[in-house]
């Protein structure tokens, strides 16, 4: 020994062993190249057809509540939440108090998640529909105009 003392490079390298790799699966399937190009290509299609739609002005029949038709038209890449501030908003309806129903051509619902753009949908009528109000929660309570007096009184009073 020189008087040094041992540096960590100069300590053995000490490692984990690997842990083994999985297996690899024990059935292999084989699938037509051909189809698998053909179904690459219609989606390809369907996927550029919905962007078509989503660059494009959308025209919908709304229906409002009182089973007022009125028409209106919005691009197609509005989210579906921001449609139903839009719709709340041009007919003078609170939005909290509105959640929106979606009909196709053939009188079909569709389901949609909020961000989605109306464009991606084939929406032809859109329905405002008031909220149901559970009666286990309490209506608010619409707060009193009120007047605050303030007295200020000499410290001898």
């Amino acid at each position: 020994m020189d008087g040094r003392t041992p540096r960590p490079q100069d300590a053995p390298a000490r490692r984990k062993p690997k842990a083994k790799a999985p297996l690899p699966p024990a059935e292999t399937k084989y699938t037509d190249v051909s189809s698998a190009a053909d179904s690459v290509e219609s989606t390809a299609f369907i996927m550029e057809q919905k962007e078509n739609m989503i660059d494009k002005d959308v025209e919908l029949s709304v229906v409002l509540p009182g089973d007022i038709i009125k028409s209106t038209t919005v691009h197609g890449s509005k989210p579906m939440m921001d449609l139903l501030i839009f719709l709340c908003a041009q007919y003078h309806l609170n939005p909290s108090s509105y959640t929106i129903d979606l009909l196709s051509a053939e009188q079909n619902h569709i389901k949609f998640k909020p961000n989605t753009p109306i464009g991606m949908l084939e929406v032809e009528k859109v329905i405002l529909k008031p909220k149901m109000l559970d009666k286990k929660k309490p209506t608010p309570i619409i707060p009193e105009k009120t007047v605050r007096v303030v007295i200020n009184f000499k410290k001898t009073q």
